[in-house]
């Protein structure tokens, strides 16, 4: 029996594999009926994660939410908290599709709360190790304060010392000011250095937006215009010769002109101009979707969010190169951009499900550098979380100010 269970939930997960969900569910549900039968919590937890995976991907969110939240149930009783990140995330996809936000934003943060619990470990270690490093510096001090009592007491019972512990205090004292006169000068030099990045990085942004308008309006108003404008010329010319060759012209022609109107768009989009981001990203999702590269957009934040121009431009670059770097590396055939809000902190994440990556590694690279550093200098930080053939998402956290 246990054999059958685990077959058919080994065809399912294949079957998902290879996107025939619908035959994954027709597993899935054999494998938990048995598992039901013969009181297998475990198989029956599996198998109904499954088939929330499984409905999710065929549109069915009533029934993945139903058999999520089955799942749920069984993961609490059998105490198994290695499913609880994999079963919120694809819930709250499923609720989203049902269209309840409410109970789509909690599973997604519960989702995101798990990741965050499961990699502040390396932070831990580090707390530990300047609590150890903090504890050595104590009892050091303590044991120089020691020396400095023996020192007094050594004074008081030798007079003839007094000139020579003087001038040793006086020694001491010039090479400690020094030494805190230096450290402040490094200290005044590294800050200066940091604002001088900084602005050189605005900088760098203001005028590579600058760029990206003219080339936008020269695009637009030139290039396009153009095009249309040889466009209309050909569809009089093919309309009144009928010749099939000129039509495929026309055709061509009306794919290039769409295509540089893309390009012109994605470059200086009207909607991030008019001060609306939320719509500036369903907007590029909705232009740049295609049936290789499917890009779904989701917006759980319930409101209009009105962020200052700087903000809003880096925000909106940053998501576009994560989009393009999902598209040219992680081999992935579909990708997740989602907005949500946390108390006053706008929460945005990328998501693939393709190759994945060593993050260690690849963190390294100076694309992600200088994504973590346009977010440090608006005040966000970047999370990065990837496993080779399990995908990747990045999730940005912004300060609403």
């Amino acid at each position: 029996v246990i054999g059958l269970i685990i077959g058919h939930y080994a065809n399912g997960e294949y079957l998902l594999a290879i996107k025939e969900s619908k035959k994954a569910i027709n597993e899935f549900k054999l494998s938990l009926e048995m598992s039901d039968k013969y009181g297998l919590k475990q198989y029956s937890m599996l198998n109904k994660t499954g088939l929330l995976i499984a409905y999710k991907e065929v549109g069915d969110f009533k029934n993945a939410v139903k058999y999520g939240e089955e799942a749920l149930i069984d993961t609490k009783i059998l105490n198994n908290e290695i499913m609880l990140y994999a079963l919120h995330k694809h819930l709250g996809r499923a609720y989203a599709g049902l269209g309840d936000y409410k109970n789509a934003f909690e599973n997604i943060n519960t989702a995101h709360q798990i990741y965050r619990e499961t990699s502040n470990a390396e932070t831990k270690k580090s707390i530990n190790d300047l609590l150890i490093q903090y504890e050595t510096e104590k009892k050091e001090k303590e044991l120089v304060e020691k020396n400095l009592q023996i020192a007094k007491d050594e004074v008081k019972l030798n007079k003839r010392n007094q000139w020579i512990i003087g001038l040793s205090a006086l020694l001491m004292f010039l090479i400690l000011s020094y030494v805190i006169y230096n450290k402040y000068q490094k200290q005044k030099l590294y800050t200066l250095k940091k604002q001088q990045e900084t602005n050189l990085l605005l900088a760098l942004i203001k005028g590579e937006e600058e760029e990206r308008k003219r080339l936008s309006s020269e695009l637009h108003d030139g290039v396009a215009s153009s095009i249309s404008g040889i466009k209309i010329q050909l569809e009089h010319l093919s309309k009144q010769q009928n010749d099939e060759h000129l039509s495929q012209l026309v055709n061509q022609l009306s794919a290039l002109h769409e295509d540089t109107r893309r390009i012109s768009h994605n470059l200086m989009p009207a909607s991030l101009t008019n001060n609306n981001f939320s719509d500036a990203l369903k907007n590029y999702c909705n232009e740049n979707s295609t049936s290789i590269f499917k890009l779904n957009f989701f917006d759980a934040t319930k409101s209009e969010l009105k962020l200052d121009s700087h903000i809003k431009n880096v925000l909106y670059r940053i998501v576009q190169e994560l989009v393009n770097n999902a598209q040219k590396h992680s081999k992935s055939k579909v990708c997740f951009v989602q907005l949500s809000l946390n108390k006053n902190e706008l929460i945005i994440s990328v998501e693939d499900e393709g190759i994945g990556f060593d993050v260690e590694h690849i963190t390294k690279s100076q694309g992600l550098k200088s994504i973590k550093q346009r977010v440090e200098n608006i005040g966000g930080i970047v999370q990065i979380d990837s496993q080779i053939a399990k995908g990747t998402i990045v999730v940005i956290h912004v300060p609403m100010k």
